[in-house]
C-alpha cells in the first residue's frame, strides 16, 4: 500500500513534471532550465533536487512518460488488413503528436534520445509493432516490395514520413495546419497503398 508519504511525493513530482512542459511550450525546449522552473512553481532550486537530480533526468522522465502514453493510446487493429492496420497506425502516431505536442518535442528532440542504431531500433518495442505489421502484410500477400526492400526499410520509410508530417505542422505549416493534415493523410494512404497488390475486402 502506498503511504501519505509516498503519494504527496509522487504528486509533487508530477507536478514538477507537468510545469515543465508548460514551460517548455511556453519558452521552447532550448530555453529550459532548472532555474526558470524553480521560478515558474515557486520552489528554490535545491527544493526540485530533491525529487529529480538533474535537468536531464527531468526530460527522460517525460520522454518515458510520452512512451508510455503511446503504448496506451494505441487503436484496437484487430480484425484489420494489413494495410488498414499501417495506415491506423500512421493516422493514430498523427493525433496521439497532436494531443501530447511538448512531450512529442522532448522525445525527439533531446540528446540523450539520439542514441543506438537501425539494429537497436528495429529491436524496440516503440517500432517493432510497425515492422512486424508490415512482414505480416508481405507474408501475406497484401503488400509487395521492391527488390532489395524489406520489411524494416518500408516501416523506416513509413515513421520518416509521419515523424516529417508532425515537425512541418509543429512548425512552417502551423497556421495551415488543418489544410496540411487532409494532405498529409492523403500522403500516408497513398504511400501505404503503393505497397499493396491484394486490395481490402
Amino acid at each position: 500500500m502506498t503511504s501519505t508519504r509516498e503519494k504527496r511525493r509522487d504528486q509533487i513530482r508530477q507536478k514538477i513534471l507537468d510545469n515543465a512542459l508548460k514551460l517548455i511550450a511556453d519558452e521552447g525546449l532550448e530555453n529550459f532550465s532548472l532555474r526558470r522552473l524553480a521560478g515558474r512553481i515557486d520552489y528554490s532550486p535545491a527544493a526540485i533536487y530533491k525529487y529529480y537530480g538533474s535537468k536531464e533526468e527531468i526530460l527522460e522522465a517525460i520522454r518515458d512518460d510520452f512512451w508510455k502514453k503511446s503504448a496506451e493510446h494505441a487503436p484496437d487493429i484487430s480484425g484489420l488488413t494489413p494495410p488498414e492496420q499501417v495506415i491506423a497506425s500512421g493516422h493514430n502516431y498523427l493525433n496521439f503528436a497532436e494531443e501530447y505536442p511538448q512531450h512529442y518535442l522532448v522525445a525527439f528532440n533531446s540528446p540523450a534520445e539520439q542514441r543506438g542504431s537501425l539494429d537497436e531500433m528495429y529491436q524496440s518495442p516503440n517500432f517493432s509493432g510497425l515492422i512486424s505489421m508490415v512482414r505480416n502484410g508481405v507474408e501475406s500477400g497484401y503488400f509487395k516490395l521492391p527488390e532489395g526492400y524489406t520489411p524494416e526499410t518500408m516501416a523506416v520509410h513509413m515513421w520518416i514520413s509521419v515523424h516529417g508530417i508532425v515537425m512541418l505542422r509543429f512548425t512552417f505549416m502551423n497556421e495551415h495546419r488543418e489544410e496540411f493534415t487532409r494532405m498529409a493523410e492523403k500522403t500516408l494512404i497513398d504511400f501505404v497503398h503503393s505497397f499493396t497488390v491484394k486490395k481490402p475486402g
